[in-house]
């Protein structure tokens, strides 16, 4: 007896992401649309997509997906949408979850989906749930085009309890240079977002220093050996970077208003 299909549209935003692309789209053959969302990919992403019969859709590439996320909530054939990074693999679980929710969802328009991050081949627990707003209806929600934001549901929005661990996304771990590219790239939206900032060198010291002591003792990545520690070390990087980028941001708005006073005199 065949199976009917998932009443959603799955969504996988790509660029340049045939490494565990295959592996991501055998977990959505049980939706009723797939949709790949591709930003000028070169590599073999089209090549996947069409072999697994997605429905193709363009988008210009900006350097991080939330733009594109609107996107495709709107050009979506059904209500419901399910949105899965290029590397993340949804077990079937959480599959026939998702299918008995959207059969009967109530007044909820939003799901919160745990999920499991790896890194460096190690489940860093000291991350979970790590919970994803990735479910919606889209007739009730917006998603901002800001990097790093989650969308706006008009209307209730529940979460799949963490104890549920089989029903979690598990994030593939990502190389380390794709990781050190990341937060060049990153880095560079959260410094065009945010307001200018005095940067002092407490502030450059303690911020870091903090983002790295809550992630590495407070959440405890401290039990997952090495791949815990140079996790916590790239969190404080990150916020190095941002801090640095943001004092030469100032440095260079000094020097630009220096140069307008001496051609004024």
């Amino acid at each position: 007896m065949k199976t009917t299909k998932i009443p959603a549209t799955a969504i996988v935003h790509t660029r340049n992401a045939d490494r565990y692309l295959q592996e991501v789209l055998d977990c959505l053959q049980d939706f009723d649309e797939l949709m790949v969302v591709d930003m000028e990919s070169t590599d073999k992403t089209l090549a996947i997509a069409e072999a697994n019969g997605c429905r193709i859709e363009k988008f210009p590439p900006c350097g991080y997906v939330e733009p594109a996320r609107g996107f495709a909530m709107k050009a979506a054939r059904n209500s419901w949408v399910f949105f899965v990074d290029a590397d993340e693999i949804v077990p079937p679980e959480l599959s026939r979850w998702i299918r008995n929710f959207v059969a009967s969802p109530g007044e909820a328009k939003g799901v919160l989906v745990p999920r499991r991050n790896f890194f460096l081949g190690r489940w860093m627990r000291a991350s979970y749930p790590d919970y994803q707003l990735r479910l919606l209806n889209r007739d009730f929600a917006e998603w901002s085009p800001q990097v790093h934001s989650r969308p706006e549901v008009k209307g209730e929005v529940i979460r799949i309890p963490k104890s549920f661990e089989e029903l979690a996304f598990i994030h593939k771990s990502p190389s380390m240079e794709e990781v050190v590219e990341r937060q060049n790239r990153y880095t560079n939206k959260e410094v065009e977002r945010r307001p200018p900032r005095k940067v002092t060198l407490f502030t450059l010291w303690f911020r870091p220093w903090r983002r790295f002591f809550k992630a590495y003792i407070l959440k405890g990545g401290f039990r997952e050996g090495l791949a815990g520690y140079i996790s916590a070390r790239n969190d404080a990087i990150y916020q190095h970077y941002i801090l640095s980028k943001q004092f030469e941001q100032g440095l260079n708005g000094r020097q630009r208003s220096e140069v307008v006073v001496q051609h004024a005199d």
